[in-house]
């Protein structure tokens, strides 16, 4: 389960690279060590045998000698011991002339390599394994060809001990042996401890925000001081809890409001019902209270389609059905829709359509959008404007292009809003002291227009001249 965690797997991680990494450069290392340890032994060992084949005579008998110690060494320093290295001279035949009495019965071997390399280059080189000769140490064989008249062609055999050069790639292996591990060792513990201190923030940051609850929206994470990636992380998380408290903080007043919309209705109905109850009434009172009974259902009936729309707008783009629509054609059906209230109140409602100016170009007025929801925010700006208005005031509706956008433009010749309430007039609920006086209404017409029309990637503008009228503008982005 530890081996989960991101800390675990990060360290695991580091060391293994790390690991991989050491132990590559270790086997590069060593084999140069080695390989260089090699070369300069070679280049002793092929000094020293032609210090000896300088020194090679024929005796009074016309024997071969060699004489004990050469002069030449005296003064020189080997990487391996003289006294136990032996020598051999052979014809070119391959019979040994002579040989060093410590080798007794024994004779250092001449390969067919050995003899091929004595062909092309007058020197070979050959490593003999530990059980070649008794004290079962391996040994450099150098066999070189000695020219030098009036002395017959012959083949001088040198063979050294590798026991220093072999002692010092052991030693070299048993400290890497040892290192490699500690080294590892080390790197896993300061792994941990960096990604410990790395991550520290990130698991104050996921305490912090697992203890914060409904009740503590206000709480943020803590925010690094250092500019890195966890305190962009932090900020974001801070900036998703300020989304979060201001989501919840709008629904729980959207409820209170809702829940304060439905009970008055309800109240009356109940008020009403108990009157009824009491004491017998004649037609005229029942045909009363039947009236006011329908006009509290219509308001329930309305402020629960109103809440549906909000619910369905709030969903998001997934639950609207947009399809290519005219915006003029919506137009003139929502207004066609509100010609009789209107005309209740003797208010006629002109609508005038406004094209692009640019002649190579004939504006068709389509959008993409939900045709049911754009005709809804339409009707709420014209029926709101129909409310308003004087008797026997025109409600001016324009449609226009602009830009990027359709433009629906309603003017109505009411009482106006005063400039201090106009940035809470798309709020939820929101009713200005002069409506609340003058007309029956539950505050959620213009936030319902407002909200289909930023689900269309639009807006709405409000212009208002307190005791002349005003103006909402509804936009809907073009397709």
């Amino acid at each position: 389960m530890i081996f989960h965690s991101i800390r675990t797997q990060l360290t695991a991680f580091f060391v293994f690279i790390f690991g991989t990494t050491l132990v590559l450069l270790s086997g590069i290392g060593y084999r140069f060590f080695s390989e260089t340890q090699q070369l300069d032994f070679d280049a002793a060992l092929y000094n020293h045998t032609v210090d000896v084949a300088s020194t090679i005579s024929l005796n009074y008998f016309g024997n071969v000698s060699i004489p004990l110690t050469t002069p030449p060494a005296a003064n020189k320093v080997f990487p391996f011991s003289l006294r136990r290295s032996y020598m051999q001279i052979r014809d070119t035949s391959g019979e040994v002339l002579a040989s060093s009495s410590a080798l007794s019965t024994e004779s250092l071997p001449l390969s067919r390599e050995g003899l091929e390399g004595l062909r092309q280059r007058g020197v070979s080189l050959t490593t003999l394994p530990g059980n070649a000769f008794r004290d079962r140490t391996s040994y450099r064989l150098l066999n070189y060809l000695v020219n030098r008249p009036p002395l017959p062609q012959m083949i001088l055999q040198v063979a050294a001990p590798m026991t220093f050069l072999d002692r010092n790639k052991e030693q070299l292996r048993q400290f890497l042996y040892i290192a490699i591990p500690v080294v590892l060792l080390i790197a896993t513990m300061g792994g941990f401890y960096l990604s410990r201190r790395a991550l520290e923030p990130v698991s104050v940051m996921s305490a912090k925000a697992d203890a914060i609850e409904l009740n503590n929206l206000s709480e943020r994470v803590p925010v690094p001081t250092e500019d890195n990636e966890v305190r962009q992380l932090a900020l974001t998380l801070n900036r998703l809890l300020d989304r979060i408290e201001t989501a919840v903080t709008a629904n729980e007043k959207f409820v209170a409001d809702a829940s304060h919309q439905l009970k008055t209705p309800l109240s009356i109905l109940r008020g009403e019902l108990d009157l009824m109850i009491r004491k017998p009434r004649d037609e005229e009172e029942t045909r009363a209270f039947l009236s006011s009974a329908s006009q509290e259902i219509n308001s329930l009936t309305a402020v629960v389609e109103n809440l549906l729309i909000l619910a369905r707008v709030d969903a998001g783009l997934g639950s609207l059905e947009k399809s290519l629509v005219r915006m003029d054609e919506l137009t003139m059906e929502s207004i066609s829709i509100l010609h009789s209230p209107a005309k209740e109140k003797g208010i006629p409602l002109r609508l005038n359509l406004n094209e692009s100016q640019n002649p190579n170009h004939a504006s068709n007025f389509e959008a993409q959008g939900d045709p049911d929801l754009l005709k809804i925010a339409i009707q709420n700006l014209v029926e709101n404007a129909i409310k308003y208005s004087a008797h026997e005031k025109p409600v001016e509706i324009e449609l226009k292009e602009e830009p990027d956008f359709f433009a629906v433009r309603v003017t109505d010749s009411g009482p106006g809003i005063q400039s201090d309430q106009l940035p809470r007039l798309l709020d939820r609920f929101y009713r200005t002291p002069q409506k609340d006086r003058k007309t029956r209404g539950f505050g959620l017409g213009l936030p319902i227009a407002n909200s289909i029309a930023k689900a269309h990637g639009g807006s709405i503008d409000i212009e208002s001249t307190p005791g002349t009228g005003s103006v909402f503008t509804l936009r809907i982005k073009k397709v």
